[in-house]
């Protein structure tokens, strides 16, 4: 009976994790040293957010029955790890402990914009999935991989790798790609219609487009640091940048 009872106050410490919905489908959400994050398009009116494969939010036993709070001023309103606020149809989500090791999984409705900063050693590979959503990353450390994105976006990171797959290429609104120390990576549909603008200090750049001028082989090396080219008779602007890498862009 000991036993069972230690084992039952241990559970209560150390509580499984849940999910947090936000009643959200339009307007903007803000992310702020969140250091994994998945985010997934979905065609649902709300916002969810779960840890991945369900892994724990560890309290520490002596915690129980306390909130996790921030020296900001934030607190644990969600069970999770994270603080989130709703004003209107803004919503800012905040990570707020430094052991936080799980990656969120946010499921984002396609009128939502998306913001995410992370400054901190700490910030691990940022992924996009099926993306409706308007984009923008800020960040220092992280990797960014986008898969069947869309636009609009605007992708910076500091040392991370950026690689996007594009599904299509919406026209609404431009589209940039910038990594300062790393290499960018895009691949586009063939039929695709876009403006590209490509710029790189100290890499290279290489493609298998028809950029408007003649490419004898596939994945040429494009021996200007700077080139715009139009694919497709042209469509939207996209900036791809890398000031210290390489660039790769090339069709699916």
């Amino acid at each position: 009976m000991k036993i069972f009872t230690f084992a039952f106050a241990l559970l209560l410490a150390y509580p499984l994790l849940g999910q947090h919905t936000i009643n959200q489908s339009s307007g903007k959400i803000s992310f702020y040293e969140v250091n994994s994050v998945t985010f997934e398009g979905h065609s649902g009116s709300e916002i969810i957010i779960s840890p991945e494969n369900g892994h724990d939010f560890k309290m520490p036993e002596r915690a129980a029955g306390l909130k996790l709070i921030s020296a900001g001023g934030l607190e644990d309103n969600t069970g999770i790890g994270l603080s989130v606020k709703t004003e209107g149809n803004e919503t800012t989500v905040a990570q707020l402990s430094s052991r936080g090791h799980a990656r969120y999984i946010v499921q984002v409705p396609a009128g939502v914009a998306i913001y995410y900063e992370c400054s901190t050693h700490a910030g691990k590979t940022v992924i996009t999935k099926d993306l409706e959503s308007e984009l923008e990353i800020s960040a220092n450390f992280n990797h960014v991989k986008l898969h069947n994105a869309q636009g609009p976006l605007a992708v910076s990171t500091v040392h991370g790798t950026i690689e996007a797959e594009f599904s299509s290429i919406n026209q609404d609104q431009s589209i940039s790609l910038h990594s300062v120390h790393n290499h960018v990576d895009v691949s586009v549909p063939s039929d695709a219609k876009a403006n590209f603008r490509l710029s790189t200090s100290w890499g290279e750049m290489f493609t298998d487009l028809d950029l408007d001028y003649e490419q004898d082989s596939a994945l040429k090396k494009i021996s200007s640091k700077k080139m715009e080219g139009k694919f497709n008779g042209g469509g939207v602007d996209f900036s791809i940048k890398s000031t210290h890498d390489d660039i790769y862009l090339r069709k699916i």
